[in-house]
């Protein structure tokens, strides 16, 4: 025989139950119709003949990826996305961690750098690159002309228009604009490890360059892990803006990564159906990475 007692408390977990979904509804609502319903129609489009109106059905099964996997041109914006992507992840990281570990030794300046260091992560993205887009400009642009008169370079380096300098520098402004992020996270982390491992490694004799590599970066791991992951799908799937601002992908699409690209197919030569193959493709690469974000990094740091 049930009890009353039981059964209430079904009556009141049902209640709460539905009163969470009912908050939630509105949210899942338009989730799929902004993300869901576009993301279906995508899939559904990537299957069809390029030229294919709404509407229409026109089945060519999956043409439009074994075009895009037989073509040169799909496996070098692959290439300069993992090397954009790798660069990038790298450098932001290194960045981060030596104005974490300035500010965390409370080393001179180091709190006016930090300040300062806040300005690039404000500072929207078509704003940040229209002033490197001068700052790089090949005839006009100051970093030339600082270059040329200490004597570095003998004629005006094309910061934008060689395809050896252009990855380089697009590179270089997106480590500027995302290392603060890096910055703010290593530094918690730091902050985070027990002051008495430093006093001990201290005391022990230990260096500031062995206290850094024995004690600091050991501490880090589960940031740094987190960190990785997190800015490896940030900056594989924004790496359009800045890009598309500075070079457009060119020169000779030396910067077309696999998001410009999917951009050049869709709305300059509009063909929907193929940019909608590729669009799926970098999807799954995108939820292949955040599938070891989920597996690893949160692993690592509840561990």
């Amino acid at each position: 025989m049930s009890r009353p007692g039981g059964r209430r408390r079904s009556g009141a977990a049902k209640a709460r139950t539905l009163a969470q979904l009912t908050m939630l509804g509105p949210a899942a609502v338009v989730l799929v119709a902004v993300f869901g319903l576009p993301l279906c129609y995508s899939l559904f489009s990537s299957f069809q003949a390029s030229g294919t109106g709404f509407g229409q059905l026109d089945w060519i099964g999956l043409a439009h990826y074994q075009t895009l996997l037989s073509g040169r041109a799909f496996w070098r914006a692959t290439l300069i996305s993992l090397i954009f992507t790798g660069g990038c992840v790298l450098l932001t990281y290194l960045a981060g961690l030596v104005l974490a570990l300035l500010v965390h030794r409370r080393l001179p300046f180091a709190r006016t750098v930090q300040v300062m260091s806040i300005v690039p992560w404000a500072m929207p993205y078509v704003a940040a690159a229209m002033i490197w887009a001068n700052i790089f400009d090949y005839q006009y642009g100051p970093l030339n002309w600082v270059l040329r008169d200490l004597g570095l370079i003998n004629e005006n380096a094309g910061w934008l228009t060689s395809p050896q300098l252009a990855l380089v520098s697009v590179i270089f402004v997106q480590v500027w604009k995302l290392f603060p992020l890096a910055a703010v996270m290593l530094l918690s982390g730091l902050q985070a490890i027990p002051a008495e491992q430093e006093e001990a490694a201290a005391m022990d004799g230990a260096g500031q360059w062995h206290t850094v590599r024995y004690v600091l970066l050991p501490g880090l791991r589960g940031v740094s892990t987190i960190l990785t992951l997190l800015m490896t799908i940030w900056v594989f799937g924004r790496s359009f803006t800045v890009i598309y601002v500075l070079t457009g992908g060119g020169p000779a699409d030396a910067t077309t990564t696999l998001v410009l690209r999917t951009f050049a197919i869709g709305f300059q030569q509009f063909d929907t159906q193929a940019a909608s193959a590729l669009g799926t493709v970098i999807l799954v690469i995108a939820g292949l990475l955040t599938t070891l974000y989920w597996r690893f990094g949160l692993r690592r740091a509840e561990a």
